[in-house]
């Protein structure tokens, strides 16, 4: 967990986790495009979603296809 981090506060996202893996949460969007919008992040820290091995991106789409 880091400080300056808003997405490493688990207590303001909790009430918006619509679903959870080991690896990923889905949340509502704060503030939607659409009414469908939804985030996708991570429960580490990332570079980038490059780094994400194929397990890793197995796993988050499977999590939007459920």
């Amino acid at each position: 967990m880091k400080d300056n981090c808003p997405l490493c506060k688990y207590d303001e996202l909790r009430n918006r986790i619509l679903m959870e893996s080991e690896n990923f949460y889905i949340v509502n969007d704060k503030y939607p495009v659409a009414s469908f919008h939804k985030l996708l992040l991570p429960k580490n820290h990332l570079l980038s979603f490059g780094t994400l091995d194929f397990s890793q991106l197995k796993e988050a789409v499977r999590l939007f296809t459920e």
